[in-house]
């Protein structure tokens, strides 16, 4: 059975359906920043939202419109993307239309954020010897609006929006969840880390700013994977010279972009030519191989042997 959470605000910490006090603030006010965790599902009209002081948030976006100011940066929302912020002193949503956004969103205390962070980064003897310890530095997670599809944290998020439009919703804790979440961001946490350290830039501003932009042409890659994408492209859509691009994209993903898109498309290929009964051209007119004769060779070179043995 489907659950409808449009015009409603359900907060599954609290098993409590909240209607439109939830727009003009006593949602907020009967709660002190970051002492209670949130999971929340709803669909919306929301033109204008000015939240004071955040704890940890992730905010997964089924159907998104309109930007979200925070600091001095501009995140623009879009569908099925999500976005995590870290404790700050607020942010300000902005959606101009006044567009329905459909959202599954969680408020994570510091508390139980710490808990996560002593409890990842400890040793065995350590979480035996001192099981309630702190950590000695609070998790901070890279920021930004990420597409769900191309990221472990994305992928259980669209889960997790799934499960919550069906009745075994309350079956699920929401302190698990909010586990579950944490443990899938820090698994991307470390990946984006070992990323930003092969971008040869010292002032780390600097290097989260490249590794956004590259993210761009990352996530450009795998959406459009099935036609020719040319390195021009790649470098207006992610604001990045050519030369920065390929230099950068080759020192951060240990391949150039050229290289990282055949190993895509040949990939991509194999599963068609294993689980359809489609022929060899198909396959490669598919990918926006226009030659048979290249496609042929970038697969061999790939995996050793030609696409015709999978037939």
């Amino acid at each position: 059975m489907h659950i409808d959470y449009t015009d409603k605000f359900y907060n599954h910490f609290e098993n409590h359906i909240y209607g439109d006090s939830v727009l003009n603030g006593n949602f907020r006010d009967n709660r002190k920043v970051n002492e209670e965790n949130l999971l929340l599902r709803y669909k919306a009209k929301i033109p204008f939202f000015d939240f004071q002081q955040n704890s940890l948030t992730i905010r997964y976006f089924k159907q998104g419109r309109g930007k979200l100011v925070f600091e001095d940066k501009i995140l623009n929302i879009k569908d099925d993307q999500y976005l995590v912020l870290n404790p700050n002193e607020g942010w300000k949503y902005y959606n101009e239309k006044n567009d329905y956004i459909d959202v599954l969103s969680f408020g994570l205390t510091d508390e139980l954020v710490d808990g996560f962070t002593f409890y990842s980064t400890s040793k065995e003897e350590k979480l035996l010897d001192d099981p309630y310890g702190s950590p000695a530095e609070s998790l901070h997670f890279f920021e930004g609006n990420l597409n769900s599809n191309h990221y472990n944290s994305g992928r259980l998020l669209q889960h997790m929006y799934s499960l919550s439009n069906t009745q075994d919703f309350n079956l699920v804790s929401p302190k698990d969840w909010s586990y579950e979440i944490l443990q899938a961001l820090a698994l991307d946490q470390k990946w984006s880390q070992k990323m930003l350290k092969n971008i040869a830039v010292k002032k780390n501003s600097t290097k989260i700013e490249t590794m956004k932009r590259l993210l761009v042409a990352y996530e450009f890659i795998h959406d459009n994977i099935e036609r020719p994408i040319s390195i021009e492209e790649l470098s207006q859509e992610s604001s990045l010279s050519k030369f920065h691009l390929y230099d950068s994209f080759k020192k951060t993903f240990g391949k150039t972009p050229h290289q990282y898109i055949n190993r895509l498309k040949t990939r991509k290929a194999k599963e068609l030519l294993q689980s359809n009964d489609v022929s060899i051209s198909e396959v490669a007119d598919t990918l926006g191989f226009n030659d048979l004769s290249v496609f042929s060779k970038v697969f061999k070179k790939a995996y050793g042997f030609s696409p015709s043995r999978l037939l």
